[in-house]
């Protein structure tokens, strides 16, 4: 508790602790006054009674417990409202005037009450200070003028005050509002006090004593359990911490008894605040809060490490991995029913908090339970997402019956919207976690089995028919992912497929060098026929993408043209036939890969194309939200150029927030560092009618933009592009070659109205190609005047 805190807290208790005292007074006041003021005495009541009952009705909780505070609410304003009635009209006034200066702070129902406070303490005055100067007139020195109905009225102008203050925010951190406040029911408690008698006074300090021992024994007490708590909590945040850590390494057995120790510390200083000395303090205003916050702080995390406990405890995580081929999809299923419980009791700790936190919460419980509860909003994401792969993994991994995958290796060497052209295929099949390759070999001969390539029927997406149809995708597999969202062009291989000599499959599995260089980063070094050295994870993609390119002659090709599909093939067997390491351990391998589109999954079943998309695995081009951007280019060289290919692009964009025109420029830089020789023609030759150079990069350019364009130039020169549309957006392309060595500039500029810029802001995605060297973008954004 901080010093402000205390101090308000003493206030509060010095206010509450007088009321019974100034009441006494009063009453006293009422029996010496004789006559008519005797009548206006059960009126005096009957509004203190009735303004007692607004208060029992107001917000505010200085200890958290819908009794003690109703009596605490009720107590403050029969404390203020005695306190006017002891107290001379302008001091109502004045206070009830300081009361209109927070009302922007306050509550709706803060205005009639602080405005009759305000009618009644102005009127009043202008009586009193009327009756005063009649008075002296006269030369009735000292007397006031009172009437039977004065006292009524001081009662009921203080009970609105108390009631509008009552109203206000009774936030410690709102400083504006709290210190008028307590500025305002010092100032008319004094008053009272001052208008008081000598033995009220006496009473009220007194009151005053006794109140200040009570709940200085009971702030006390509170403090020491906290002190003794802590030790306690400190040690199991750190357990939970170290069985977090163990989680992540596949240590199950230390993770579920790190977090059996954590929940045990946890419940005993949950304990610890419940303990004897503590008792008093769950009474005390602002003490009594505190101490529910740290008592929930400290159950909801006992509950979420004995939930992870049991979660963790209920299989071996070693067990999930594979041997032989073959995943425990009886023990990933048991998996689920404990991570549900997980989520649950993450909820129901993320609601306690949020019930827990109010505004005499301390400081520095506030920031350890929005710290715990940060975390928790983490852990509730991370738990989500794990449910979501529980829930698939069975059926994926054939449990509800046999599950066959294409599985196809593309290279980026020779770019492909969606990854690069394939050069090998394989099928994976799935029964009850037992996974095989089961077939595997090179994807040109898909070209020639299976139905005549002229009687193939492809099926796909309206706009990647329209777009790549011409291009003879039912014919050459080499040209069906030039779409960048990989799932329109699994959908295509789905249906071609069957029809080039494979079967029915239930998902695609693209998986590019580097893909395969996460595989041995998994499983160790490899060695296959045909390369001297063994192929590690560090020199994979190299060796795949360019170093065995560059040995392959015309006489050697039938000998060296299928390393690759060795590579793959003895990467995927060793996979699936060794154990496997944890599953976090999965993701983080293969994490990576998967965000730069290297490894991508399409299934054909709805539920699981969304668990891949919910996941970022999918290579989906995602619908737009407002402005976006993608250059894509495809190799129309028939070589492996983009070895030697690096991307800058730069996007400037001028926004209007106001009707949401958008103008801008992209510039992409496309810098070719291939030789015009002494590299081998698997490389930089090019295949390309009319003919090229060697080194030349021939690319087929496709940019991706809700606006129009209004002009694209290459190297200064306009270029010719036609216009389409895909995956919602307007599509341009055309045709550039890049001289061995050099750079080509290619400049868009575009413009348009996004209609989701006024509601919504602005926003920018731009598009992610899998290329074998990254792209590198940069964005500005000007806000228009």
């Amino acid at each position: 508790m901080n010093i402000t805190e205390a101090l308000l807290a003493g206030l509060f208790g010095l206010l509450v602790a007088g009321a019974a005292f100034l009441g006494a007074s009063t009453i006293v006041r009422f029996a010496k006054v004789g006559g008519a003021a005797r009548v206006a005495f059960p009126v005096a009541w009957i509004v203190l009674f009735g303004a007692v009952l607004g208060g029992i009705g107001a917000h505010g909780a200085p200890t958290g417990q819908v009794g003690v505070d109703a009596m605490y609410r009720g107590g403050f304003v029969a404390l203020i409202a005695v306190a006017g009635g002891l107290a001379a009209l302008p001091i109502l006034a004045l206070g009830a005037l300081g009361i209109l200066i927070s009302l922007p702070f306050g509550r709706v129902d803060a205005v009639p009450v602080a405005l009759a406070s305000v009618v009644l303490g102005t009127l009043g005055a202008l009586r009193w200070g009327r009756r005063r100067t009649q008075n002296e007139s006269a030369g009735a020195t000292g007397a006031t003028g009172a009437t039977k109905f004065d006292r009524p009225l001081r009662i009921l102008a203080g009970g609105c005050l108390a009631n509008a203050l009552l109203r206000l925010p009774t936030d410690v951190r709102t400083l504006v509002p709290t210190s008028i406040a307590g500025v305002v029911a010092g100032v008319v408690v004094l008053a009272g006090l001052a208008a008081a008698t000598r033995r009220a006074r006496r009473f009220a300090g007194l009151a005053i004593l006794v109140g200040g021992a009570i709940a200085g024994v009971g702030a006390a007490g509170a403090a020491i359990a906290a002190r003794g708590s802590r030790s306690s909590a400190d040690r199991g945040i750190a357990a939970a911490r170290l069985a977090i850590a163990a989680v992540r390494r596949g240590d199950a057995t230390s993770a579920s008894a790190g977090f059996r120790d954590a929940a045990t510390l946890l419940h005993e200083a949950q304990d610890g605040l419940s303990a004897r000395g503590a008792v008093l303090g769950r009474y005390l205003p602002v003490v009594a809060p505190n101490l529910n916050a740290a008592k929930r702080l400290t159950g909801a995390g006992a509950q979420v490490a004995k939930s992870a406990g049991r979660a963790v405890g209920a299989v071996d995580l070693h067990g999930l991995r594979g041997t032989d081929g073959r995943i425990d999809v009886d023990a990933l299923a048991g998996l689920q029913a404990p991570m549900a419980g997980v989520r649950a009791d993450i909820a129901v700790a993320i609601r306690e908090l949020d019930d827990s936190l109010g505004p005499w919460t301390a400081a520095a419980i506030t920031r350890q339970a929005r710290s715990l509860r940060a975390e928790l909003l983490a852990a509730r994401g991370t738990s989500a997402a794990a449910g979501r792969i529980l829930d698939a993994l069975p059926g994926l991994l054939g449990r509800d019956g046999p599950r066959r995958y294409l599985l196809v290796v593309p290279t980026p060497a020779e770019a492909r919207g969606s990854g690069g052209l394939i050069g090998n295929y394989g099928e994976i099949l799935a029964d009850n976690g037992a996974i095989t390759l089961s077939r595997f070999g090179r994807t040109i001969e898909l070209n020639t089995n299976g139905v005549p390539p002229a009687e193939r029927v492809l099926h796909a997406p309206a706009d990647y028919m329209r777009r790549y149809a011409p291009f003879e995708v039912s014919k050459l597999w080499q040209n069906v992912t030039l779409s960048p969202d990989f799932p329109s062009a699994a959908q295509a291989m789905a249906s071609l497929y069957p029809q080039s000599g494979g079967t029915h499959v239930d998902g695609i599995i693209s998986a590019d060098p580097f893909a395969l260089a996460a595989i041995l980063r998994l499983t160790g070094p490899i060695e296959v026929d045909g390369w001297p050295v063994p192929i590690t994870a560090d020199n994979a993609p190299t060796i795949l993408l360019h170093d065995w390119y560059a040995q392959l002659t015309e006489t050697r090709n039938k000998e060296r043209i299928d390393l690759q599909g060795r590579v793959a093939s003895e990467a995927w067997s060793r996979l699936l036939h060794s154990p496997l390491p944890a599953l976090t351990t999965l993701g983080s391998t293969f994490g990576e890969v998967a965000r730069q589109r290297h490894l991508q999954f399409w299934a054909e079943r709805s539920s699981e194309k969304q668990f891949f998309r919910r996941l970022g695995l999918d290579g989906a081009v995602a619908p737009l939200a407002g402005d976006g951007f993608a250059a894509i280019t495809n190799n129309a060289g028939a070589n492996k150029i983009e070895w030697y290919l690096h991307r800058t692009i730069t996007y400037d964009a001028t926004v209007d927030l106001s009707t949401g025109a958008v103008t801008s420029t992209a510039t992409i830089d496309m810098r070719n560092d291939a030789p015009a020789g002494g590299e081998a023609p698997y490389l930089i030759a090019n295949g390309a009618t009319p003919p090229a150079p060697d080194g030349t990069s021939i690319q087929y350019v496709s940019l991706y933009s809700p606006l129009e364009l209004l002009r694209a130039t290459f190297d200064g020169v306009v270029l010719a592009t036609t216009r389409d549309t895909e995956l919602g957006r307007n599509v341009y392309a055309g045709w550039i070659r890049i001289p061995p060595g050099r750079s080509g500039v290619l400049v868009a500029d575009f413009a348009g109205t996004l209609s989701t810029v006024p509601a919504a802001g602005y926003r920018l995605e731009l598009g992610c190609q899998p290329l074998v060297n990254a792209d590198e973008a940069r964005v500005r954004i000007r806000i228009a005047p």
